[in-house]
């Protein structure tokens, strides 16, 4: 695959041109658009040639093959680190003088911001002088007096491999918008970045699971950014979420070969709540001035559509704090939903620690409900761990920050004993089916989800 960059005015294009092989690679996951922009809030002047290539990387390298080439030269620094991602594919040129972009001495981190209820956690946990950028998903280019719609459905005959269909084009932002703006009133630094990027890939969304990076990326020299920060729980770093175990997150290559390729471009990982449950974060979220801003729906609606699993599972959490849990008719209406129905369906459930930790919170009397507690061992099994952080998850951070985060964890959560540690490395609902009490649960609350009209 050969990378093209072009710039006009304030925004970023990139050109992707496969070869025959890579366009005709057939996968779950494919390449849709050849080009991509990213609309930036001002014109931030020159940008380093590792960055635009490290942003046309997480953009369109899941679809390159036996190669990578860029448009121009890259630094032998940035290409020793993306080889160790990519190993099979060879990646270049690289200009032997390019000096790597250097780290800021008197830098501030950069949090990819979603507006969800981790996202927020993170924000209350990194320091004060840390900006957001927020990523608003646009239709790609279209004609003078054309519709979006319409010209994304040009676009996607013309491309002939975009799916059509409106669930994948529409995607509001409002709400994470409307976040934004609280920041900026509050006198925090947010943007609101336009780009078309999630059409790369086919079907669409984000083509890298770091994608959402491009544009603190590409506005990082003239943030004078030094650390780049997501939400991202523990639960998916640490893999105890569902159906995997325990794994140390500092030991994973999705640790060591990204860090170490961030890193190359002056930006380390500082993931602020990597080393705790959804449990944790959504607590410290409900303690946050923003709270009321807050939105994890996974329908992207302005107010939250209180029918989808995101929306049932994080409103269960603020019930084990406030203890306000939904009516007997609103449970109806969430277990009638039939994506929460087949989410719950599944053995192992994701997230199944979480909803172990709110069943064990939960008294009242809603029959399903009450199969959902007896399926995932509510009442049955600790839960305390996941209140608190995993203690060596701070040493992941950059060295110059890990005491401030030691701090500003002191003010929500305490670090796991060596005992709550042992409850969380133990984990492990990979083979769970096979227990008969736990499948015949299953049973019982897949037939109480049937009866939910």
């Amino acid at each position: 695959m050969f990378v093209t960059y072009e710039r006009a005015g304030n925004r970023v294009g990139f050109g992707f041109s496969p070869t025959e092989a890579e366009k005709s690679r057939k996968r779950d996951i494919s390449l849709g658009l050849h080009a991509a922009f990213v609309d930036l809030p001002y014109d931030v002047g020159a940008i380093h040639p590792d960055v635009l290539a490290l942003s046309a990387f997480l953009i369109a390298g899941p679809f390159a093959g036996e190669s990578l080439t860029f448009q121009s030269g890259i630094s032998r620094q940035l290409a020793e680190a993306l080889e160790a991602v990519k190993p099979k594919c060879a990646i270049g040129p690289v200009d032997q003088s390019l000096r790597p972009r250097e780290r800021p001495r008197d830098g501030k981190p950069g949090l990819c911001f979603s507006g969800g209820a981790d996202s927020t956690a993170a924000l209350e946990l990194l320091p004060s002088q840390t900006e957001m950028f927020f990523l608003k998903r646009v239709a790609p280019l279209r004609r003078v007096g054309e519709s979006r719609w319409a010209g994304f459905q040009r676009i996607a005959r013309d491309a002939a491999r975009i799916i059509l269909n409106r669930k994948s084009y529409e995607k509001s932002s409002e709400a994470g918008e409307r976040f934004c703006q609280a920041l900026q009133d509050a006198g925090r630094t947010a943007f609101v970045i336009g780009s078309d990027l999630e059409y790369v890939r086919d079907p669409i969304g984000f083509p890298h699971h770091m994608s959402c990076t491009v544009p603190l990326l590409l506005m990082a020299e003239s943030r004078n950014l030094d650390a780049v920060a997501w939400g991202t729980i523990g639960e998916a770093a640490y893999q105890f979420g569902s159906g995997s175990k325990y794994m140390d997150f500092a030991k994973r290559n999705v640790f060591k070969h990204y860090n170490a390729l961030f890193s190359a471009v002056g930006l380390p990982f500082f993931n602020p709540v990597v080393g705790m449950s959804e449990v944790a974060t959504s607590r410290i979220a409900l303690s946050s001035g923003y709270h009321s801003y807050v939105r994890s729906c996974q329908r992207e609606t302005l107010e939250p559509c209180r029918r989808c699993i995101k929306c049932f599972r994080k409103s269960l959490l603020e019930a084990t704090v406030t203890g306000q849990w939904p009516s007997h008719d609103e449970f109806d209406r969430y277990f009638a939903d039939s994506d929460i129905k087949r989410d719950l369906k599944k053995v192992p459930i994701k997230l199944e620690n979480v909803y172990a930790f709110i069943a064990s919170h939960y008294d009242g009397q809603h029959p399903t409900m009450l199969k959902l507690k007896k399926r995932v061992r509510g009442g049955e099994i600790p839960v305390g761990w996941m209140m608190k952080y995993i203690p060596s998850y701070i040493e992941q951070a950059p060295a110059d920050y890990q005491g401030k985060l030691k701090e500003s964890l002191s003010r929500f959560v305490s670090p796991m004993s060596e005992d709550d540690l042992h409850e969380t490395m133990k984990w492990d609902v990979t083979a769970i089916g096979n227990d008969p009490k736990i499948a015949r649960y299953a049973q019982e609350l897949s037939a109480a989800l049937d009866s939910v009209a």
